[in-house]
């Protein structure tokens, strides 16, 4: 299906520039890379993968042969036929005593079951790579959130503040008013009114700043440096229709692929439950040698090559049970499987509902500051000519002031729409990825052609490619 689509294109290029930044900034790519090296839950995925591959390793050895040695030492008493032959005096005597043995013996048949365990290990030494990516996956989605919280509530603050400084300076002018007897009291009680949302703005601000801060620290360990470089857009490679997004999550997901690997593992296990109603059959090759007195038996040498069949049935249906109970969990992971898929499209139209929200709103409060840009210009213009109040100079400025705070927190949350749409895909990282890529291609003070990156689907896969090109506009 997917290959009517090789070469879709899912939107309009990224143009990311070359720079030199402050020492001090730390990057997104940056922060991703500390919280996914050193992030608790993938540090415990990597194990579990790790432990997966050990258990590959040890299913794998069931196709070589098993080798055995003993060795025993010692001082026997033995009371036999031997000894009774042989000691008149009372049938029986004393020994040193010493025997060794070496055997190796080989599976030759086991009903596939040697087959079916490596088969099922290394599906789900694939599963828990998966669920590798799609923690990893989750971790870089909360680590760009945090990030761009802290940087949203930061620039809030900055315009908070000349905000802050603003209405003190136009409630100065209209104490002053009052005291002169211009405007009455109910003026001056409004202009502190505005000061007070002011007020209340700033303590909301810090408190998400701290909130950001806090979800930072968690997801990469430290806290924020105190500059950060502005990430990219990755508009670009969002796809355009909801529907080719979610055919791209649903072959590539990491948390799908896992499930899926699974229940591949789980049909497996029933062909190991399976293998025992079928008989087991290996090689033996082994040789025994002992040493005692003659009186009691002597030296002896065994050495034997041998097959042996051992088929063992369970009166009671303990197989037949064992083999039900593997269906019953081969049933559970398929249905686990069709559980996820709906989970995936559903986070693919949550945040795609999410993405397109915030690409409206932030494109109304950029239209929003144009019209109280306009409308500030035109009551200062009056104010000037005495046909308004201060107090209505003072109410528009602090409008602009608002339209310019709502544009502020929706251009970041645009972004981070961005990255939740393609955490839905299972492509934040990749794409995170590619975007620095392009960004490090050029890092001296000379200008650089502007770059692109763009996507397209490939075989039911998003593929990231960049170009440069001469001419294009900058970011």
């Amino acid at each position: 299906m997917y290959a009517k689509f090789r070469l879709f294109v899912c939107g309009t290029s990224v143009f990311v520039f070359g720079g030199v930044f402050p020492v001090s900034a730390e990057t997104l790519q940056e922060a991703v890379r500390s919280a996914i090296s050193n992030h608790p839950s993938v540090v415990a995925a990597k194990a579990s993968h790790k432990a997966a591959d050990r258990d590959v390793r040890a299913e794998v050895s069931g196709y070589f042969p098993e080798i055995s040695v003993s060795a025993s030492g010692g001082r026997v008493y033995q009371d036999n036929a031997t000894s009774r032959g042989l000691v008149t005096e009372r049938g029986a005597a004393y020994s040193g005593y010493g025997e060794g043995a070496l055997s190796m013996s080989q599976m030759v048949f086991d009903g596939m079951e040697t087959h079916s365990r490596v088969a099922a290990a290394k599906a789900r030494l694939r599963s828990y790579e998966d669920a590798l990516g799609d923690v990893e996956e989750e971790i870089a989605l909360r680590t760009a959130q945090s990030y761009l919280d802290v940087m949203r509530a930061r620039q809030a603050l900055i315009l908070i503040q000349q905000q802050s400084q603003g209405i003190k300076d136009y409630y100065t002018r209209i104490q002053a008013m009052f005291d002169e007897g211009v405007v009455d009291e109910s003026e001056l009680q409004q202009a502190r009114d505005v000061g007070m949302i002011v007020d209340g703005a700033l303590a909301d601000y810090e408190a998400q700043l701290s909130s950001a801060q806090a979800g930072y620290y968690e997801a990469t360990g430290g806290m924020p440096e105190d500059r950060l470089v502005r990430p990219s857009s990755l508009d670009s490679i969002v796809p355009d229709a909801v529907q080719d997004a979610i055919q791209i999550a649903k072959a590539n997901h990491f948390g799908l692929k896992s499930a899926v690997e699974e229940a591949k593992a789980a049909g497996l296990d029933i062909d190991v439950a399976r293998a025992d109603y079928f008989p087991d059959i290996s090689g033996e090759l082994s040789i025994l040698k002992s040493d005692k007195k003659d009186v009691i038996g002597g030296e002896s040498e065994d050495q034997r090559a041998l097959l042996r069949m051992n088929w063992q049935f369970s009166t009671g249906g303990k197989q037949i049970a064992y083999v039900d109970k593997k269906k019953y969990k081969h049933e559970e992971a398929k249905a686990r499987i069709h559980e996820i898929e709906r989970e995936v499209e559903r986070d693919v139209y949550q945040t795609y509902a999410d993405y397109r929200a915030a690409e409206k709103k932030r494109k109304l409060s950029v239209e929003r500051v144009k019209l109280n840009e306009k409308l500030f210009g035109a009551y200062e213009t009056q104010f000037e000519g005495s046909r308004v109040s201060l107090l209505h100079v003072m109410r528009a400025q602090s409008q602009l002031f608002n339209a310019r705070l709502e544009a502020t927190d929706n251009d970041f949350r645009f972004l981070s729409a961005q990255y939740a749409v393609l955490t839905s895909m299972g492509y934040l990282k990749s794409a995170l990825d590619a975007s620095e890529m392009v960004r490090q291609e050029y890092n001296d003070s000379t200008p650089a052609p502007a770059h692109a990156m763009s996507a397209y689907v490939e075989n039911g896969t998003l593929k990231m490619v960049t170009s440069s090109e001469e001419g294009l506009p900058q970011e």
